[in-house]
């Protein structure tokens, strides 16, 4: 499992490199210039643990060797339920929906993704979160403050 992971991540890099024509540094920022109340809330230290800290040790059942695969990467998995309300969802996905029409969702080229839909929601400057739809600006706000939230604790 971990040489099929490093031979498909190896394989998106590449394909990636190959279509870059925008510095990578012009997207990152460092995690606290997205600091969000929202997300200093929602994590709490047994998420850290859950991702970064000691991996349980592989359960016998059928699925082991695959199990053991993704323990190996070292990293876990964290769920947290229930942090986003239902109105809010409801109304991104008409926001989506609204985009959508308007032609800003584009189908993916990628034949690893069909039937996948995206548009980028830029929101590094004031007049770019501006020009964004409100509930997918909250989103994105949202989940841009995760990675301070998870290195906070």
């Amino acid at each position: 499992v971990h040489s099929m992971l490093v031979e498909s991540f190896e394989h998106y890099l590449n394909k990636m490199l190959a279509r870059v024509i925008t510095p990578v540094e012009s997207f990152t920022r460092a995690p606290a210039e997205f600091c969000c109340e929202w997300a200093q809330r929602v994590v709490q230290r047994r998420h850290i643990l859950e991702l970064w800290g000691p991996q349980p040790p592989v359960l016998q059942d059928a699925n082991s060797d695959e199990a053991a695969g993704w323990l190996s990467l070292g990293v876990g998995v964290s769920v947290i339920d229930g942090v986003l309300e239902a109105n809010l969802a409801s109304r991104a996905c008409s926001e989506l929906a609204a985009m959508e029409a308007s032609g800003d969702v584009q189908a993916s080229k990628d034949p690893c993704n069909v039937g996948a839909r995206a548009v980028w929601l830029h929101f590094e400057t004031p007049a770019e979160r501006s020009r964004l739809p409100p509930v997918l600006g909250d989103l994105c706000d949202r989940l841009a403050g995760l990675p301070h939230a998870l290195l906070a604790r």
